[in-house]
């Protein structure tokens, strides 16, 4: 039962991280056709609400597309529990880390060894 609460442990892992990765891309993606798009339905609402909220919407939208670029790095290794990528958000190590930093588990991988094998 260990290595099957392991299996579980891994594939929750990058269930999530495919989650975070996905509203990344999602917030990326849509961040012109969404404020070009909620600009115009406002100002259609309402004359001018389009044009004194765009500011505010295009800060939101970047500040969501921020916010979820963090998540997606705050990923957390199911071997060893630690950052996937960094120990800090701003001690990334690489953006597109195939492997932990910490102990080498490759991205995706499925658990064949329980202990880590290169520790800081």
């Amino acid at each position: 039962m260990p290595g099957q609460m392991q299996a579980q442990k891994y594939a929750s892992a990058w269930r999530d991280l495919r989650r975070r990765e996905a509203a990344y891309w999602i917030i990326f993606f849509t961040y012109l056709p969404g404020v070009v798009g909620l600009f115009k339905l406002l100002d259609w609402l309402a004359p001018g609400l389009g044009h004194s909220l765009a500011q505010w919407i295009a800060i939101a939208w970047g500040a969501a597309w921020i916010f979820s670029g963090y998540r997606r790095l705050a990923i957390h290794c199911p071997r060893c529990g630690e950052r996937f990528v960094a120990d800090r958000w701003w001690e990334t190590s690489s953006l597109s880390s195939s492997e932990c930093i910490h102990c080498g588990l490759p991205l995706w991988s499925e658990p064949t060894d329980p202990k880590p094998t290169n520790n800081r």
